[in-house]
């Protein structure tokens, strides 16, 4: 089994608002345990009515002022690194763009970093599934693992998150976010629940026939759907966790969304894995990425429902 993967390039967007403790304190536990560095970036907008944030002081520029705002944030990020991230290693950047999330996905190219901390969507329900909050324009088209910060206090406060919860199907994508959740919990010596969710629809055990091990001529199930996914479920996760504490549960729900976003209520994990397949997916089915765009994708709905931390990565078959 290959070593688990290690966040040592974190790159953490701030946005310098309320969520802004939240997202350095995550960044900072992370790379503590990782022996990571923080990059922290703030993109200075150029649209004027933005520049005319209170954050950036505008009455001391005399209005709308790129390069004194760039000033302002830079001066902020250094507070807020000094403040916060102790003896971690970390630096301040500044970019000018008038799209932060296109800004934000250069640097990680730019930086090369293995995780974006960024604080959870703030977009209304309508507006995120439609146009996109930041925080959704990354979990889409961000390369790396993108870490939503739950900036509620019994979450922001934590100076571990150990117990993760991971929903999981029976592909090789799955196999990569079972192992993203193993690097979690292995780094802070925490557990992995594998969830497995099995739709109610009757069309889903129809189509999953192979999966759960039904005959071609046999009647489908929930019951034995249930058997035969503990047991597989057993199996993937013993082989792709090893040693890391685990455990596997089975859901029967509607809705992908809201059975994950049950367990989560009954096992109150520390932080979610999921997998999307953000733009990719849209692009090679225009037709599913309408409706995707419409009804949110299962990762996006989680991420942004829940009350935990949720760290998404996108999937490539």
């Amino acid at each position: 089994m290959k070593p688990f993967r290690r966040f040592t390039k974190l790159l953490a967007p701030i946005s310098l608002t309320e969520q802004t403790d939240a997202v350095v304190n995550f960044a900072r536990r992370i790379a503590e345990v990782n022996e990571g560095e923080v990059v922290l970036l703030h993109v200075v907008p150029k649209q004027s009515y933005r520049l005319h944030r209170p954050i950036y002081r505008p009455e001391e520029s005399g209005g709308a002022d790129e390069e004194y705002a760039a000033k302002v944030a830079s001066g902020l990020l250094e507070e807020l690194g000094q403040r916060h991230l102790g003896n971690v290693r970390w630096r301040a950047l500044i970019r000018h763009a008038s799209n932060p999330a296109t800004a934000i996905l250069d640097a990680q190219r730019e930086l090369e970093s293995d995780l974006i901390v960024v604080s959870k969507s703030a977009a209304s329900e309508l507006s995120a599934r439609i146009q996109g909050g930041l925080h959704e324009k990354l979990i889409r088209s961000s390369p790396c693992a993108v870490w939503g910060a739950s900036a509620l206090p019994e979450f922001a406060s934590q100076e571990s998150a150990k117990n993760v919860l991971a929903p999981v199907a029976f592909d090789r994508p799955s196999v990569a976010i079972a192992r993203l959740a193993g690097s979690i919990a292995e780094a802070q010596r925490g557990r992995v629940r594998v969830l497995h969710v099995i739709l109610t629809d009757p069309s889903f055990l129809e189509l999953s026939r192979a999966a759960y091990g039904f005959e071609p001529d046999e009647r489908v199930s929930i019951n034995r759907a249930e058997q035969a996914a503990k047991e597989r479920l057993d199996r993937f996760a013993a082989q792709n966790l090893g040693e890391i504490p685990h455990e596997s549960a089975v859901a029967v729900g509607y809705d992908l969304a809201s059975a994950i976003l049950e367990d989560e209520k009954g096992w109150k994990p520390d932080v979610i894995t999921m997998g999307t397949a953000g733009r990719r997916g849209i692009e090679r089915f225009p037709l599913s990425g309408f409706f995707q765009l419409v009804l949110g994708s299962t990762a996006e709905t989680v991420a942004r429902r829940s009350l935990c931390s949720v760290v998404t990565l996108r999937l490539l078959e």
